[in-house]
Protein backbone atom coordinates (compact mmCIF):
# COMPACT_ATOMS: atom_id res chain seq x y z
CA UNK A 1 0.00 0.00 0.00
CA UNK A 2 1.42 3.24 -0.96
CA UNK A 3 0.87 6.99 0.06
CA UNK A 4 2.46 9.62 1.82
CA UNK A 5 2.46 9.58 5.67
CA UNK A 6 0.78 13.05 4.94
CA UNK A 7 -1.86 12.04 3.26
CA UNK A 8 -2.64 8.73 5.41
CA UNK A 9 -2.96 11.68 8.25
CA UNK A 10 -5.28 14.47 6.28
CA UNK A 11 -7.41 10.90 5.61
CA UNK A 12 -7.38 10.29 8.72
CA UNK A 13 -8.18 13.38 10.38
CA UNK A 14 -10.90 13.69 7.48
CA UNK A 15 -12.69 10.45 8.99
CA UNK A 16 -12.63 11.08 12.85
CA UNK A 17 -14.24 14.40 11.81
CA UNK A 18 -16.96 12.65 9.39
CA UNK A 19 -17.82 9.32 11.25
CA UNK A 20 -19.47 10.38 14.68
CA UNK A 21 -22.09 8.19 16.96
CA UNK A 22 -23.98 7.56 13.43
CA UNK A 23 -23.16 4.83 11.30
CA UNK A 24 -21.48 5.32 7.98
CA UNK A 25 -20.63 3.06 5.31
CA UNK A 26 -17.51 2.42 3.32
CA UNK A 27 -19.44 3.95 0.41
CA UNK A 28 -20.44 6.88 2.00
CA UNK A 29 -17.38 8.00 3.22
CA UNK A 30 -15.49 7.46 0.22
CA UNK A 31 -18.43 10.00 -1.52
CA UNK A 32 -17.42 12.97 0.56
CA UNK A 33 -13.69 12.34 1.26
CA UNK A 34 -10.71 13.53 -1.19
CA UNK A 35 -8.50 11.11 -1.44
CA UNK A 36 -7.11 7.32 -2.95
CA UNK A 37 -9.96 4.93 -1.89
CA UNK A 38 -7.51 2.42 -1.17
CA UNK A 39 -6.17 4.58 1.24
CA UNK A 40 -9.34 5.44 2.61
CA UNK A 41 -10.09 1.61 3.05
CA UNK A 42 -6.50 1.70 4.38
CA UNK A 43 -7.18 3.93 7.09
CA UNK A 44 -10.23 2.51 8.13
CA UNK A 45 -9.13 -0.56 8.71
CA UNK A 46 -6.26 0.91 10.78
CA UNK A 47 -8.35 3.19 12.72
CA UNK A 48 -11.29 -0.18 13.65
CA UNK A 49 -7.71 -2.22 14.53
CA UNK A 50 -6.69 0.25 17.35
CA UNK A 51 -10.43 0.13 18.75
CA UNK A 52 -10.64 3.89 17.52
CA UNK A 53 -13.40 2.93 15.06
CA UNK A 54 -15.95 -0.32 15.31
CA UNK A 55 -17.57 -2.03 12.64
CA UNK A 56 -19.62 -3.80 11.55
CA UNK A 57 -21.77 -5.48 8.40
CA UNK A 58 -25.13 -4.51 7.51
CA UNK A 59 -27.44 -5.77 5.05
CA UNK A 60 -25.80 -6.55 1.71
CA UNK A 61 -22.69 -7.21 3.15
CA UNK A 62 -21.84 -3.27 3.27
CA UNK A 63 -19.47 -2.23 6.34
CA UNK A 64 -20.64 0.49 8.62
CA UNK A 65 -18.52 2.29 10.57
CA UNK A 66 -19.12 4.73 13.70
CA UNK A 67 -17.33 5.62 16.61
CA UNK A 68 -17.65 6.44 20.32
CA UNK A 69 -18.58 9.93 22.04
CA UNK A 70 -15.05 10.20 23.32
CA UNK A 71 -13.04 12.03 20.12
CA UNK A 72 -10.15 13.21 22.49
CA UNK A 73 -7.73 9.77 22.79
CA UNK A 74 -8.13 9.90 18.76
CA UNK A 75 -7.02 13.24 18.28
CA UNK A 76 -4.44 12.66 20.88
CA UNK A 77 -3.12 10.05 18.50
CA UNK A 78 -3.46 11.89 15.48
CA UNK A 79 -1.01 14.97 17.22
CA UNK A 80 1.27 12.59 17.95
CA UNK A 81 1.65 11.10 14.62
CA UNK A 82 2.45 14.35 13.34
CA UNK A 83 4.80 15.36 16.09
CA UNK A 84 6.66 12.09 15.11
CA UNK A 85 7.18 12.93 11.66
CA UNK A 86 9.11 15.58 12.16
CA UNK A 87 11.89 13.82 14.22
CA UNK A 88 14.72 13.74 12.13
CA UNK A 89 17.41 12.22 14.96
CA UNK A 90 15.72 8.45 15.43
CA UNK A 91 13.58 6.27 12.63
CA UNK A 92 10.53 5.95 13.87
CA UNK A 93 7.79 4.21 12.35
CA UNK A 94 4.63 1.32 12.85
CA UNK A 95 4.79 -2.33 11.67
CA UNK A 96 2.42 -4.91 11.54
CA UNK A 97 2.15 -7.73 13.60
CA UNK A 98 3.55 -9.92 10.58
CA UNK A 99 6.20 -6.82 10.26
CA UNK A 100 4.98 -4.75 7.42
CA UNK A 101 6.03 -1.16 7.26
CA UNK A 102 3.03 0.85 8.14
CA UNK A 103 4.50 4.44 8.48
CA UNK A 104 7.50 5.95 7.62
CA UNK A 105 8.95 9.69 9.50
CA UNK A 106 11.88 11.96 7.94
CA UNK A 107 14.06 10.38 10.50
CA UNK A 108 13.62 7.35 9.27
CA UNK A 109 14.12 8.47 5.48
CA UNK A 110 17.40 10.55 6.67
CA UNK A 111 18.79 7.51 8.32
CA UNK A 112 17.85 4.63 5.80
CA UNK A 113 17.39 6.44 3.09
CA UNK A 114 14.20 5.31 1.72
CA UNK A 115 10.97 7.66 0.84
CA UNK A 116 7.53 6.62 2.22
CA UNK A 117 6.26 5.05 -1.27
CA UNK A 118 9.46 3.19 -1.68
CA UNK A 119 9.20 1.16 2.05
CA UNK A 120 5.60 1.88 3.62
CA UNK A 121 4.13 -1.95 2.71
CA UNK A 122 7.62 -3.74 2.71
CA UNK A 123 8.65 -6.35 5.04
CA UNK A 124 11.24 -4.35 7.67
CA UNK A 125 13.44 -7.30 7.70
CA UNK A 126 14.68 -5.01 4.44
CA UNK A 127 17.62 -3.35 6.77
CA UNK A 128 18.60 -5.99 7.85
CA UNK A 129 22.00 -7.81 6.28
CA UNK A 130 21.33 -10.96 4.43
CA UNK A 131 23.08 -12.88 6.93
CA UNK A 132 20.96 -11.32 9.63
CA UNK A 133 17.88 -12.72 7.47
CA UNK A 134 19.28 -15.91 6.95
CA UNK A 135 19.33 -16.54 10.76
CA UNK A 136 16.33 -15.31 11.35
CA UNK A 137 17.09 -12.36 13.38
CA UNK A 138 14.03 -9.76 12.48
CA UNK A 139 11.30 -12.65 13.04
CA UNK A 140 13.21 -13.14 16.38
CA UNK A 141 13.17 -9.96 17.36
CA UNK A 142 9.23 -9.65 16.68
CA UNK A 143 8.83 -12.94 18.55
CA UNK A 144 10.78 -11.46 21.65
CA UNK A 145 8.58 -8.34 21.49
CA UNK A 146 5.47 -9.98 21.55
CA UNK A 147 6.30 -12.21 24.25
CA UNK A 148 8.05 -9.74 26.79
CA UNK A 149 6.63 -6.90 25.61
CA UNK A 150 9.79 -4.85 23.41
CA UNK A 151 12.92 -6.48 22.77
CA UNK A 152 16.34 -3.82 22.48
CA UNK A 153 18.90 -5.28 20.21
CA UNK A 154 21.79 -3.73 19.18
CA UNK A 155 23.60 -4.51 15.43
CA UNK A 156 24.44 -3.44 11.41
CA UNK A 157 22.01 -2.46 9.32
CA UNK A 158 21.69 -1.69 6.31
CA UNK A 159 21.28 1.96 3.96
CA UNK A 160 19.22 1.90 0.78
CA UNK A 161 22.47 1.73 -0.93
CA UNK A 162 23.77 -0.88 0.53
CA UNK A 163 26.26 0.44 3.01
CA UNK A 164 25.85 -0.33 6.60
CA UNK A 165 25.90 1.67 10.20
CA UNK A 166 25.50 0.60 13.66
CA UNK A 167 22.32 0.61 14.84
CA UNK A 168 20.55 0.66 18.22
CA UNK A 169 16.50 -0.45 17.81
CA UNK A 170 13.53 -0.93 20.06
CA UNK A 171 10.77 -2.62 19.11
CA UNK A 172 7.59 -2.21 21.39
CA UNK A 173 4.61 -4.34 21.34
CA UNK A 174 1.14 -2.42 20.67
CA UNK A 175 -1.62 -4.29 22.38
CA UNK A 176 -5.07 -3.58 22.73
CA UNK A 177 -7.82 -3.42 25.47
CA UNK A 178 -8.64 -7.24 24.54
CA UNK A 179 -4.16 -8.09 24.74
CA UNK A 180 -4.53 -7.99 20.68
CA UNK A 181 -1.30 -7.82 19.30
CA UNK A 182 -2.00 -5.13 16.91
CA UNK A 183 1.71 -4.26 15.36
CA UNK A 184 4.98 -3.13 17.03
CA UNK A 185 6.36 0.59 16.82
CA UNK A 186 10.35 0.33 16.30
CA UNK A 187 12.90 3.01 16.89
CA UNK A 188 16.26 2.92 15.85
CA UNK A 189 19.08 5.22 16.39
CA UNK A 190 22.68 5.26 14.54
CA UNK A 191 25.10 4.80 17.14
CA UNK A 192 27.87 3.83 13.97
CA UNK A 193 30.11 6.47 15.98
CA UNK A 194 29.83 5.19 18.96
CA UNK A 195 30.35 1.87 18.28
CA UNK A 196 33.74 2.77 16.19
CA UNK A 197 34.72 4.36 19.17
CA UNK A 198 34.59 1.79 21.42
CA UNK A 199 36.25 -0.40 18.53
CA UNK A 200 39.21 1.64 18.85
CA UNK A 201 39.21 1.70 22.61
CA UNK A 202 39.09 -2.37 22.63
CA UNK A 203 41.95 -2.18 20.05
CA UNK A 204 43.89 0.03 21.93
CA UNK A 205 43.41 -1.96 24.91
CA UNK A 206 44.28 -5.23 22.91
CA UNK A 207 47.95 -3.05 21.38
CA UNK A 208 48.66 -2.26 24.89
CA UNK A 209 48.14 -5.58 26.51
CA UNK A 210 50.55 -6.91 23.58
CA UNK A 211 53.65 -4.29 24.48
CA UNK A 212 52.84 -5.43 28.18
CA UNK A 213 53.32 -9.03 27.78
CA UNK A 214 56.20 -8.34 25.40
CA UNK A 215 58.14 -6.33 28.15
CA UNK A 216 57.37 -8.53 30.84
CA UNK A 217 58.16 -11.37 29.03
CA UNK A 218 61.26 -10.74 26.11
CA UNK A 219 62.70 -7.70 28.43
CA UNK A 220 62.24 -9.11 31.66
CA UNK A 221 64.09 -12.68 30.22
CA UNK A 222 67.16 -10.63 28.85
CA UNK A 223 67.60 -8.46 32.24
CA UNK A 224 67.64 -11.62 34.14
CA UNK A 225 70.22 -12.77 31.63
CA UNK A 226 72.22 -9.32 32.23
CA UNK A 227 71.55 -10.00 35.83
CA UNK A 228 73.40 -13.48 35.83
CA UNK A 229 75.97 -12.45 33.65
CA UNK A 230 77.22 -9.65 36.30
CA UNK A 231 77.17 -11.91 39.28
CA UNK A 232 79.41 -14.42 37.17
CA UNK A 233 81.65 -11.51 35.93
CA UNK A 234 81.82 -10.15 39.84
CA UNK A 235 83.45 -13.64 40.82
CA UNK A 236 85.96 -13.72 38.78
CA UNK A 237 87.13 -9.99 39.64
CA UNK A 238 89.01 -8.57 42.98
CA UNK A 239 86.89 -7.24 45.43
CA UNK A 240 89.41 -3.85 45.24
CA UNK A 241 89.02 -4.02 41.20
CA UNK A 242 87.36 -0.81 40.11
CA UNK A 243 85.07 -2.62 37.67
CA UNK A 244 83.38 -3.94 40.23
CA UNK A 245 82.01 0.04 40.30
CA UNK A 246 80.50 -0.07 36.86
CA UNK A 247 78.96 -4.01 38.10
CA UNK A 248 77.09 -2.03 40.85
CA UNK A 249 75.71 0.22 38.61
CA UNK A 250 74.56 -2.23 35.87
CA UNK A 251 72.76 -4.39 38.95
CA UNK A 252 71.42 -1.35 39.74
CA UNK A 253 70.01 -0.69 36.85
CA UNK A 254 69.11 -4.17 36.22
CA UNK A 255 67.12 -3.97 39.69
CA UNK A 256 65.39 -0.75 38.71
CA UNK A 257 64.13 -2.08 34.88
CA UNK A 258 62.66 -5.27 36.66
CA UNK A 259 61.06 -3.12 38.79
CA UNK A 260 59.73 -0.94 36.01
CA UNK A 261 58.29 -3.83 34.21
CA UNK A 262 56.01 -4.59 37.41
CA UNK A 263 54.74 -1.24 37.68
CA UNK A 264 54.17 -1.10 33.30
CA UNK A 265 52.02 -4.22 34.21
CA UNK A 266 50.20 -2.48 37.28
CA UNK A 267 49.50 0.60 34.76
CA UNK A 268 48.22 -1.15 32.40
CA UNK A 269 46.04 -3.25 34.50
CA UNK A 270 44.69 0.54 35.55
CA UNK A 271 44.77 2.26 31.78
CA UNK A 272 42.47 -1.22 31.40
CA UNK A 273 39.79 -0.48 33.52
CA UNK A 274 37.40 1.89 33.91
CA UNK A 275 37.03 4.41 36.84
CA UNK A 276 38.73 7.32 37.97
CA UNK A 277 42.83 6.43 38.62
CA UNK A 278 43.64 5.31 42.23
CA UNK A 279 45.75 7.97 43.93
CA UNK A 280 47.83 7.80 47.17
CA UNK A 281 50.28 10.34 49.47
CA UNK A 282 53.69 9.66 47.85
CA UNK A 283 56.59 11.11 49.55
CA UNK A 284 57.75 14.24 46.75
CA UNK A 285 61.47 15.27 48.21
CA UNK A 286 62.55 11.20 48.98
CA UNK A 287 61.01 10.08 45.40
CA UNK A 288 63.32 13.40 44.09
CA UNK A 289 66.35 12.49 45.84
CA UNK A 290 66.47 8.66 44.65
CA UNK A 291 65.69 10.21 40.90
CA UNK A 292 68.43 12.28 41.27
CA UNK A 293 71.06 9.74 43.16
CA UNK A 294 70.13 7.76 39.86
CA UNK A 295 70.99 10.43 37.32
CA UNK A 296 74.24 10.79 39.12
CA UNK A 297 75.44 7.36 39.39
CA UNK A 298 73.82 6.69 35.33
CA UNK A 299 76.05 10.10 33.98
CA UNK A 300 79.23 10.58 36.10
CA UNK A 301 79.48 14.10 33.90
CA UNK A 302 76.42 15.71 34.93
CA UNK A 303 76.07 18.12 37.69
CA UNK A 304 73.07 18.47 39.81
CA UNK A 305 72.02 21.37 42.05
CA UNK A 306 68.68 21.68 43.89
CA UNK A 307 66.82 24.36 46.14
CA UNK A 308 63.56 23.56 48.02
CA UNK A 309 63.31 20.02 48.40
CA UNK A 310 63.36 20.11 52.58
CA UNK A 311 60.66 23.35 52.49
CA UNK A 312 57.60 21.98 50.09
CA UNK A 313 55.05 19.79 52.18
CA UNK A 314 56.32 16.39 51.96
CA UNK A 315 53.37 14.45 50.22
CA UNK A 316 51.67 15.08 46.79
CA UNK A 317 48.50 12.91 45.79
CA UNK A 318 49.85 9.91 43.01
CA UNK A 319 51.33 6.53 42.68
CA UNK A 320 53.80 3.65 42.37
CA UNK A 321 55.40 5.37 38.95
CA UNK A 322 55.96 9.00 40.38
CA UNK A 323 59.65 7.99 40.65
CA UNK A 324 58.96 7.43 36.58
CA UNK A 325 57.67 10.36 36.06
CA UNK A 326 60.37 12.20 37.11
CA UNK A 327 63.40 9.81 36.28
CA UNK A 328 62.32 10.16 32.29
CA UNK A 329 62.55 14.14 32.46
CA UNK A 330 65.81 14.17 34.14
CA UNK A 331 67.30 11.53 31.92
CA UNK A 332 66.07 13.63 29.08
CA UNK A 333 67.61 16.99 30.40
CA UNK A 334 71.09 14.42 29.84
CA UNK A 335 70.35 12.76 26.95
CA UNK A 336 69.80 15.37 25.02
CA UNK A 337 72.47 18.08 26.01
CA UNK A 338 74.56 18.77 23.39
CA UNK A 339 77.20 20.47 25.91
CA UNK A 340 80.25 19.05 27.30
CA UNK A 341 79.01 19.59 30.82
CA UNK A 342 75.67 18.89 31.28
CA UNK A 343 74.05 20.99 34.20
CA UNK A 344 70.78 20.20 35.95
CA UNK A 345 68.60 22.81 38.13
CA UNK A 346 65.73 20.88 40.33
CA UNK A 347 63.54 23.49 42.11
CA UNK A 348 60.85 22.57 44.17
CA UNK A 349 57.70 25.31 45.60
CA UNK A 350 54.27 25.26 47.24
CA UNK A 351 51.57 26.58 44.09
CA UNK A 352 48.26 26.89 43.83
CA UNK A 353 46.55 25.92 40.81
CA UNK A 354 43.79 25.27 38.21
CA UNK A 355 44.47 21.78 36.54
CA UNK A 356 42.95 22.22 33.28
CA UNK A 357 42.88 25.91 32.83
CA UNK A 358 45.64 28.11 34.20
CA UNK A 359 49.56 28.12 34.81
CA UNK A 360 50.78 27.29 38.34
CA UNK A 361 51.13 30.16 40.41
CA UNK A 362 53.55 31.35 43.17
CA UNK A 363 51.93 31.14 47.17
CA UNK A 364 52.56 35.10 47.30
CA UNK A 365 50.01 35.06 43.66
CA UNK A 366 47.77 33.03 45.38
CA UNK A 367 47.23 33.67 49.06
CA UNK A 368 48.83 30.54 49.64
CA UNK A 369 48.26 26.85 49.13
CA UNK A 370 45.05 26.98 50.01
CA UNK A 371 41.90 25.54 47.83
CA UNK A 372 39.61 27.95 46.72
CA UNK A 373 37.92 29.73 43.34
CA UNK A 374 38.50 26.49 41.34
CA UNK A 375 42.55 26.23 42.53
CA UNK A 376 44.18 22.95 43.58
CA UNK A 377 46.84 23.42 46.45
CA UNK A 378 49.90 21.56 44.93
CA UNK A 379 53.50 21.58 44.77
CA UNK A 380 55.69 22.44 41.23
CA UNK A 381 58.79 20.66 40.54
CA UNK A 382 60.63 22.44 37.64
CA UNK A 383 63.56 20.84 36.14
CA UNK A 384 66.14 23.23 34.02
CA UNK A 385 68.93 21.73 32.24
CA UNK A 386 71.43 24.12 30.15
CA UNK A 387 70.50 22.20 26.52
CA UNK A 388 69.34 23.17 23.56
CA UNK A 389 65.84 24.01 24.55
CA UNK A 390 62.17 23.56 23.01
CA UNK A 391 61.16 25.82 20.68
CA UNK A 392 57.96 27.58 21.48
CA UNK A 393 56.44 26.26 18.66
CA UNK A 394 57.03 22.26 18.97
CA UNK A 395 56.59 22.17 23.15
CA UNK A 396 53.32 20.63 22.41
CA UNK A 397 53.97 18.73 20.01
CA UNK A 398 57.33 17.22 22.06
CA UNK A 399 54.44 15.52 24.36
CA UNK A 400 52.34 14.11 21.85
CA UNK A 401 54.23 11.17 20.58
CA UNK A 402 53.22 7.88 21.10
CA UNK A 403 53.58 3.90 20.93
CA UNK A 404 53.70 4.39 17.09
CA UNK A 405 57.08 5.80 17.23
CA UNK A 406 58.78 3.39 19.68
CA UNK A 407 61.00 2.07 17.27
CA UNK A 408 63.07 5.74 16.88
CA UNK A 409 65.33 5.96 19.84
CA UNK A 410 65.04 9.08 21.67
CA UNK A 411 61.65 9.81 20.67
CA UNK A 412 60.13 11.28 23.51
CA UNK A 413 58.31 8.61 24.60
CA UNK A 414 58.85 8.99 27.90
CA UNK A 415 57.76 12.16 27.65
CA UNK A 416 54.65 11.17 26.46
CA UNK A 417 54.26 8.74 29.18
CA UNK A 418 55.46 11.52 31.81
CA UNK A 419 52.12 13.51 30.38
CA UNK A 420 49.83 10.90 30.95
CA UNK A 421 50.33 10.29 34.22
CA UNK A 422 50.89 13.67 34.97
CA UNK A 423 46.97 14.14 33.69
CA UNK A 424 46.54 10.98 35.78
CA UNK A 425 47.67 12.77 39.18
CA UNK A 426 45.62 15.36 38.03
CA UNK A 427 48.14 17.41 37.62
CA UNK A 428 49.75 19.45 34.79
CA UNK A 429 52.70 19.38 33.01
CA UNK A 430 54.48 22.51 30.81
CA UNK A 431 57.65 22.73 29.00
CA UNK A 432 58.82 26.71 28.98
CA UNK A 433 62.79 27.75 28.13
CA UNK A 434 65.25 28.78 30.86
CA UNK A 435 64.73 33.48 30.12
CA UNK A 436 60.90 32.19 30.72
CA UNK A 437 61.45 31.00 34.56
CA UNK A 438 60.38 32.81 37.65
CA UNK A 439 63.21 34.44 39.41
CA UNK A 440 63.30 31.86 42.53
CA UNK A 441 63.72 29.23 39.94
CA UNK A 442 67.34 27.63 39.55
CA UNK A 443 67.87 27.88 35.89
CA UNK A 444 72.14 26.51 35.16
CA UNK A 445 71.87 28.57 32.02
CA UNK A 446 69.75 31.93 31.86
CA UNK A 447 70.27 32.20 27.93
CA UNK A 448 69.42 28.90 26.60
CA UNK A 449 68.11 25.22 28.01
CA UNK A 450 64.88 23.99 28.93
CA UNK A 451 62.51 23.90 32.12
CA UNK A 452 60.18 20.77 32.46
CA UNK A 453 57.19 21.91 35.01
CA UNK A 454 55.52 19.11 36.97
CA UNK A 455 52.78 20.26 39.17
CA UNK A 456 51.32 17.78 41.54
CA UNK A 457 48.04 18.13 44.05
CA UNK A 458 49.05 18.59 47.79
CA UNK A 459 48.04 14.86 50.15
Amino acid sequence: MTGSPTARADIRRAVLDSVGTEPHTTTELRSHLDGDPDIIEDVLQRLSTEGTLQKKTGPEGATIWWRATETAPARDRVQFEELVQTVSDYAIFLITPDGIVQTWNEGARQLKGYDADEIVGDHFSTFYSAEDREHRRPERNLATAARDGRVEDEGWRVHKDGSRFWARVTITAIRGDDETLRGFTKVTRDLTERHEYERTIERERERLELLNRTIRHDILNGLNVVNVETQTARTRLDADDPVNEHLDVIRDRVDDLTELIETMRELTAALETDGPHEREPMSLPETLREKIDLLEGSYSAVEVTTRGLDEVPDAVLADGLLGRVFENILTNAVVHNDTDQPRVAVTARETSFSPSTERPASPSDEGGGETSGGTTAGVTVHVADNGPGVPPDQRDAILEKGVSELDEPSNGFGLYLVREMVRSYEGRLDITGAGEAPDDVLVPDEQRGAVFSVTLPRA
